[in-house]
């Protein structure tokens, strides 16, 4: 059947809420006792801007839709929007020319072109990876298989209980065999954001020791105290640094598959190479959309970290609310990252036994905390209508008195 979303007169009707999106995506439509489920678990009914849809639309039914015109043609117009985006994405960073930028289907791809490229040829038997506690496990899979593979040690440095890095264990987990280092802000899942300073010094650290960093920012323009940063903008050689981000957060574009990697050009053409022999390229059309997206206005991004920051104050006042529940204020993203440690007993003794109990007695959509290494917390969401958090609090809420 097919979506509403690419009929012109039906858009011009949507209200762009979470019962359009349902009815364009009838999987969501899941029930618990007679309930339609309450999804706290990611973004994927955030409404994306305006502009996006309509040029990725107007693109796709021009070019994609029309079986007269010649790949030719329409190869010229992907990589016309490829390159708009290139350099606005570098503008975007801050980044100087130096450095290249591949597009990709997502950060996660980004993330796991660097291991299978530069990774393998960087991290041999007895050399050392360091990523922090708190990765998402797109980030952590990647470089725990090539360690795993090439007879490498992946260590883990600590976060305290407010997100931040505790820098002085950071330190002390470098040795002379570590080659990478993985540091994520605005964090997902707590949305913790690290400082400008701890990322120039570990800029520092990193060009003393020859050691590289890989800096995930899919979240960078979501930070409710402050600008936003990145470290492609310091001063001084950027020869050993490499940006993964994502445009999914930034412009709701969760599920059309549009991330990038930006470092050296030795660096990016081998990300290339790889690409072209496994994903290809991009979707042509969502090329278009993200040229719209960077090119464009950017209130309804504006708009969208107001709102963000409306929907996180219900949020986290509604978690602390609930007895036995803690949950430290997220710096960015759209993350909240509970601690229910005084809620686990038997029966529901993990976050996951928790999460798996919330979804089929309360019909709530979380994430465990074992998806990103830690045994005493949920990942919710607030990238959703502000009734569908208070439904879902209400739901935990009753859920965990009678536990």
């Amino acid at each position: 059947m097919a979506s509403s979303l690419l009929n012109p007169a039906a858009r011009a009707q949507a209200a762009w809420d979470v019962t359009a999106v349902r009815r364009d995506f009838p999987a969501l439509e899941q029930t618990v006792h007679g309930h339609p489920l309450v999804y706290l678990d990611n973004a994927a009914t955030t409404q994306k801007p305006r502009p996006v849809l309509e040029k990725m639309l107007a693109f796709y039914q021009q070019d994609c839709g029309n079986i007269h015109r010649s790949i030719h043609q329409l190869g010229e117009r992907a990589t016309e929007a490829y390159e708009k985006a290139r350099l606005r994405t570098q503008a975007f960073l801050g980044a100087g020319s130096a450095h290249e930028i591949v597009f990709v289907r997502g950060a996660t791809e980004a993330i796991n072109l660097v291991a299978q490229t530069f990774g393998r040829q960087r991290v041999g038997a007895g050399d050392r990876v360091l990523i922090t506690e708190l990765e998402h496990h797109s980030n952590i899979v990647p470089w725990q298989m090539l360690c795993e593979e090439k007879g490498a040690h992946l260590d883990v440095a600590p976060i305290d209980d407010a997100g931040e890095l505790i820098w002085e264990e950071f330190i002390a987990r470098l040795t002379p065999r570590t080659r990478m280092i993985l540091l994520n802000s605005p964090s997902n899942p707590s949305g913790a954001v690290f400082s400008r300073e701890l990322f120039q010094a570990a800029l520092e650290l990193c060009r003393e020791r020859g050691i590289w960093l890989l800096s995930d920012e899919c979240s960078l323009q979501f930070v409710y105290d402050g600008a936003p940063y990145s470290v492609a903008g310091e001063p001084g050689p950027l020869d050993n640094l490499i940006i993964a981000g994502s445009l999914s957060k930034t412009y709701a574009m969760t599920g059309w598959r549009l991330g990038y990697a930006l470092g050296p050009k030795a660096v990016i053409a081998a990300m290339l190479n790889l690409q072209s022999h496994s994903t290809s390229n991009p979707v042509s059309f969502v090329q278009k959309a993200a040229v719209a997206a960077l090119t464009g206005s950017q209130q309804p991004v504006t708009d969208m970290l107001a709102e963000y920051r409306r929907r996180r104050t219900l949020m986290i006042e509604g978690l602390r609310s609930i007895p036995g529940i803690s949950c430290t204020l997220p710096q960015g993203a759209f993350y909240a990252y509970p601690n229910i440690a005084r809620l686990l007993r038997p029966g529901a003794a993990t976050p996951m036994e928790f999460s798996g109990r919330l979804l089929h007695e309360a019909g709530v959509v979380t994430v465990p905390g074992e998806a990103f290494g830690t045994a005493s917390h949920l990942r919710l969401s607030y990238a959703t209508s502000a009734a569908q958090i208070e439904k879902g609090l209400d739901r935990l809420r009753r859920f965990c008195a009678g536990l």
